[in-house]
């Protein structure tokens, strides 16, 4: 039987759409419209059905939360029609498009989902902060503090 020789002391960083903590969680079930499915980690609004979501779009709804009992080919992508848990409140790891900082007030891009800071066409959402400074292509923390 082989024993564990050495440990990592830290706590390594999430991947985008896990929960960062359960601080003032709060979380809807919609489904997906979106043809080619929404990965997770990313803005989704309101689509045109009852309880639809649809990647980026104009009105901001929340952030697809990463789903561990996806039983999908493809486990980083939740298809077209499938339920998606979308988180509207909380704490939740967020793949940053650009380098943030500690603070900085979260943008999305309305066509990709994507999160940053202001510019290049991004929309500005109402009581979201990056929790830490976070170079671009990384993954930080961002905190909503509003339900929607």
């Amino acid at each position: 039987m082989a024993i564990q020789s050495s440990y990592v002391e830290n706590i390594p960083d999430g991947y985008a759409g896990q929960m960062a903590n359960e601080t003032n969680w709060d979380a809807d079930t919609k489904v997906v419209e979106t043809v080619a499915g929404i990965g997770y980690g990313l803005a989704v609004s309101r689509g045109s059905a009852d309880d639809g979501v649809t990647l980026g779009g104009a009105a901001f709804l929340g952030v697809t939360v990463r789903d561990q009992t996806n039983l999908n080919v493809n486990a980083d992508l939740i298809p077209r029609y499938s339920h998606a848990t979308v988180m509207r409140q909380g704490d939740i790891f967020l793949t940053a498009s650009e380098n943030v900082t500690d603070g900085a007030q979260i943008y999305y891009n309305t066509t990709t989902g994507v999160f940053g800071v202001t510019g290049g066409g991004k929309t500005a959402i109402v009581g979201a902060y990056w929790q830490k400074t976070t170079a671009s292509g990384a993954v930080g923390i961002g905190r909503f503090s509003t339900t929607l």
